[in-house]
Formats: structure tokens, sequence, C-alpha cells
């Protein structure tokens, strides 16, 4: 600019009027320019530390742009606008990379940075989790994640009415594909699960015997597991009506772990 200006002066001094306002006005159009491009520069990087917007041509470039910002945000604890971060990098590797297991990945990690904070936010993310799994075909785990996600959604978020759209998705697609429900944890072996999990610390026996007891229903709970940790098996034990005692079996097994590891040390 200053260049420009001292050359319309000389032109001005040597009587070439109408070169200096040509030249005057060709400054301040490169000056115009310069200053729209440094505030769509500066709008651009702030919204890029924000994790709402990054712009970039190569569709890569653009996905492990997010997911180096997500990377970033999760470190620091922000969890809204990591999840906001991971929700982008999954929808540029579902929509542009066309990398679906890449996409329901970062899908459940945005919602599990929205879990931290309980932020509505996470509907959406566990919604785009369930729906990116139904493209790549695995109808098996869909349903299964659909009642994870609704259990999430009811117990946490206390939000009645979207859980049931993901259970009702759950249900929908075991009748469509035929996947009938064989609930395994059945009355009696829930009671003879609990009776053995609290009769563990009975006074009458010693502690070497305690240790045996809690050890033996932590073995078979564990084996329990391993029966049906196979997602055709979870999906014929797990409805929207037992996804409840599921998740207080997994805690319980937690604890007796917890407490199997005390008598160890």
């Amino acid at each position: 600019m200053d260049n420009y200006m001292k050359k319309a002066y000389e032109m001005k001094r040597d009587g070439k009027w109408k070169d200096a306002r040509q030249t005057i006005f060709n400054a301040a159009k490169i000056s115009e320019i310069t200053r729209q491009f440094l505030n769509r520069f500066k709008s651009a990087a702030t919204t890029y530390s924000r994790g709402k917007s990054i712009k970039s041509i190569n569709p890569k470039d653009e996905y492990w742009d997010y997911m180096k910002l997500a990377s970033d945000l999760y470190s620091n604890g922000k969890w809204a606008d990591a999840g906001a971060a991971y929700f982008k990098a999954g929808k540029v590797a579902e929509n542009k990379l066309k990398d679906f297991t890449l996409a329901h990945n970062w899908y459940k990690s945005s919602a599990d940075c929205y879990r931290e904070i309980l932020s509505c936010s996470a509907y959406e993310s566990y919604r785009k989790y369930v729906e990116v799994l139904l493209k790549q075909r695995l109808i098996k785990e869909a349903i299964v994640r659909s009642l994870e996600c609704g259990y999430i959604i009811e117990k946490e978020f206390n939000d009645a009415l979207k859980s049931k759209e993901f259970y009702d998705l759950a249900n929908d697609l075991r009748f469509k594909y035929n996947y009938k429900h064989i609930c395994t944890l059945t009355p009696n072996f829930w009671k003879k699960f609990c009776d053995r999990t609290l009769n563990w610390r009975d006074v009458e026996f010693s502690e070497v015997i305690k240790y045996q007891r809690i050890f033996n229903v932590r073995e078979e709970a564990r084996q329990f597991d391993e029966e049906t940790s196979n997602i055709f098996i979870l999906i014929k034990e797990t409805c929207s009506k037992c996804v409840y005692i599921w998740s207080i079996h997994s805690k319980t097994l937690l604890k007796i772990n917890d407490t199997v590891t005390e008598y160890t040390n």
C-alpha cells in the first residue's frame, strides 16, 4: 500500500494526474481485497479452533484436520467441542471417504464425549452410529447397539421418549430379520447369582473359604459372559426389558472382580 501511494505521489509531482488517480484506485482496491481475505482467514481460524467448520480441498486432509482437533479437545476435557469435532470427522468419513468403519467409530466417540456432560447432542451421534452400522449391513450389531443406546438415553439422560426410538428400532430389526428373543437371564438364574453373591461373606466361613466362594462366583460369571459374548447370541438374549438386568449383572461382576483383587493382594 505504501509503495502504491509513493508511486502516485511521484506521478502527481510530475503532472501525471490521470495515472496517479488510477494508481490510488488500484491501491484502494488491493487494500480492500486484502482486508476481506484477512477477515475470512481470521473467521476460518476462529471457527477451526471451535471445531465447527474446517474447509479443505482434500477429504483426507479434512478428515485428519478434524481428528487432530478432536484429539486435542478431548485431551483438554472440552467434551462438547470434542464431540462436535468427532461428529464432523465421522461425517467426512461417511460421506466423502466412504469409510463406514471409521464413520461409526467416530460417531460413537462423539456420543461418548457428549455423554460426559449429558448433552442432548449425544442423541444425534448415537443415531448416526446405528445408521452407519445398518449401512454396513451389520444388522446384528445394530440391534444390540440400538438397545445399548436406548438404555443410556433412558437411564442417564432421563429421556424415555428418545430411548423408545432405539428400543423400537431394535425390535423392528429383530422382527424384520427374524431374530427371535430368548432371555437367558431368567428369574432362576438371577436368583441363584444374587444368592451366591450376597452370601459369600457368611461369618461361619474362614477367610480362605470366603475368597474361594467369591472367586467361584466370579469365574462362573465370566464363563457366562464368554458364552454369551457372541453377537448373535446377544441378539437373542437382549431386549428392551432385560437390557437393564444385563447392566446390573455387568456392574456387579466388576465389583466382584475388585473384591477378588483385594483378597489376592
